[in-house]
């Protein structure tokens, strides 16, 4: 039996995967892997796909159909049916170690979980062991004050991350990279929408080093850069699989941004191999799902609420408030946690209810269920004309309810159901040569391996 380390490069298609390689011919991913290495997987989750059920797909063995997970940090009576991977190997007696994968909250802290560091949407700071927490406020805190858009770097975040230097410290790769991008946003402030590109830099040797003093049998490391910056930049670096030139803005820098995250990816990819090698590990490199080019036609500035929970206090008498409760959601939605399920409906006809002036409305239910509503704001031509919202039959100005308009790159990639397995051991999925691998059939792979 071989431990197992998977490095999840999220949203990781095949064709950027070719396209860097072809590239950086020089570069570990060029020299190693041979097509042996290298597999095409697909997602076979209903609806439109999203990492927070593509993962537990992949993980628990069994399609959205089958988990019905649909939320971040949700938890469905049917997912109890089908427990994760790690689960699974606790049950078995192999020890884990769990860094930010998705949908992973709430940490587990019994005796064989080596180290466990929820995702970073999770809804407080627990980690395991304790002394993590430090990390996780910082990457909490970071995700929701850079929600949507790229913030200046307020107060809690500077002494959070002061304090995370004080107690971790930086190697000079770290202090590179992060040198650089500060830098890059003195030159032009354009180049501050890739800061997601240090997020990798400082929570990987954090990782590392809990990885190389526990060495657990089973241990995952999420990282979202990637997938981040072909969500703005994939027609910068793929403008061929656009018609037109004229439907989207284009940063010359984006097909930079898109190569650097790669190559973050590919040095710590290449010390995990080396790591594997030396301890007995095979390493995979999994997506659950890839991206491709999406042309979303012409750009109209976006919808963000300023600050959530005013925005749901503002909108609500207080003995309906009090129920609500805000949680962490990737921009456009906006997730609540229903306390009691008796004013649901009120909460629904009231935020489905808000429109511009010409009845569009401004908010859509995209998910529900007795405990939690997902929202998703839906940019309006209209709204940016006047700044005007229709709210309770009236007509008033967008910023008293907390809502402005935000510009930023317009998305040019998005969700598609193939994703790549890359492995250090081409005898680990030899049986699927010349295969698309189901991401269900993933979790079997892995307890076999054990």
């Amino acid at each position: 039996m071989k431990k197992l380390l998977i490095y999840e490069l999220n949203e990781l298609p095949l064709s950027v995967l070719n396209w860097y390689m072809a590239k950086n011919k020089e570069g570990y991913f060029a020299k190693r892997l041979s097509p042996e290495y290298i597999y095409e997987t697909i997602c076979s989750d209903d609806g439109e796909l999203h990492p927070w059920t593509t993962w537990p797909t992949l993980y628990r063995g069994v399609n959205n159909h089958k988990h019905k997970i649909q939320f971040i940090n949700q938890k469905t009576p049917e997912s109890y049916l089908y427990p994760t991977v790690w689960e699974d190997l606790l049950e078995k007696g192999k020890t884990i170690g769990i860094f930010g994968s998705l949908q992973s909250y709430p940490p587990i802290s019994e005796k064989n979980v080596c180290f466990y560091l929820p995702d970073s949407y999770s809804l407080d700071t627990k980690t395991h062991p304790k002394n993590l927490e430090l990390f996780q406020k910082l990457n909490l805190e970071l995700v929701k004050s850079n929600k949507g858009q790229v913030s200046k770097f307020g107060y809690k975040s500077c002494l959070l991350l002061i304090n995370f230097l004080l107690n971790y410290g930086l190697n000079f790769y770290q202090i590179k990279i992060i040198f650089l991008q500060l830098i890059d946003e003195l030159i032009n402030q354009k180049n501050k929408n890739k800061r997601f590109l240090i997020q990798p830099v400082l929570s990987y040797p954090l990782y590392l080093k809990y990885l190389k003093k526990h060495k657990p049998d089973f241990s995952t490391f999420f990282t979202n850069h990637l997938a981040a910056s072909m969500h703005r930049y994939w027609r910068s670096a793929f403008p061929n699989d656009f018609k037109h030139n004229n439907t989207n803005r284009i940063w010359p820098g984006g097909k930079k941004c898109i190569f650097q995250a790669m190559e973050i990816a590919e040095n710590q990819i290449k010390q995990l191999d080396s790591f594997a090698r030396r301890n007995n590990y095979s390493l995979w490199v999994i997506s659950s799902m890839g991206q491709r080019a999406i042309d979303r036609g012409k750009y109209i500035p976006e919808i963000k609420i300023e600050n959530e929970v005013d925005f749901f206090k503002n909108l609500f008498p207080k003995e309906i408030f009090k129920t609500i409760e805000v949680t962490p959601a990737m921009f456009p939605d906006i997730c609540i946690k229903l306390n009691s399920k008796i004013y649901k409906k009120a909460i629904l006809d009231v935020v489905l209810g808000i429109t511009d002036t010409k009845g569009n409305n401004l908010f859509i239910l995209r998910y529900e269920s007795n405990s939690q509503l997902n929202f998703m704001t839906v940019p309006s031509e209209n709204l940016v004309n006047d700044k005007t919202v229709i709210y309770k039959n009236k007509n008033i100005n967008m910023n008293k309810l907390g809502i402005k308009l935000i510009e930023r790159d317009a998305g040019t990639g998005y969700h598609y159901e193939k994703g790549v397995l890359i492995t250090n051991n081409n005898k680990d999925f030899s049986n699927f040569r010349d295969k698309i691998i189901d991401t269900t059939l993933i979790k079997n792979y892995i307890l076999e391996n054990f």
